[in-house]
């Protein structure tokens, strides 16, 4: 499965993965946030500090790859 991701969204780091969930550090607050990951591969979310952003960076989100790409 190949993902469509937003260019202009900016790239979370990957601080751990544990189990199915993915702890990556915000672009936006530096804060980390936990995301549940279901596949490997590249990932786009929504920040989970959301509420104190502009609703461009929201729609937005962030991206960030897991595990080897599917195809």
């Amino acid at each position: 499965m190949n993902h469509t991701l937003a260019t202009d969204a900016p790239e979370a780091e990957v601080l751990r993965v544990s189990r199915r969930f993915t702890h990556v550090r915000c672009p936006y607050c530096s804060r980390e946030h936990k995301h549940v990951v279901l596949a490997p591969g590249a990932q786009r979310f929504a920040p989970a500090c959301g509420m104190h952003l502009n609703p461009d960076d929201r729609a937005r989100g962030y991206v960030f790859t897991t595990g080897k790409e599917t195809s």
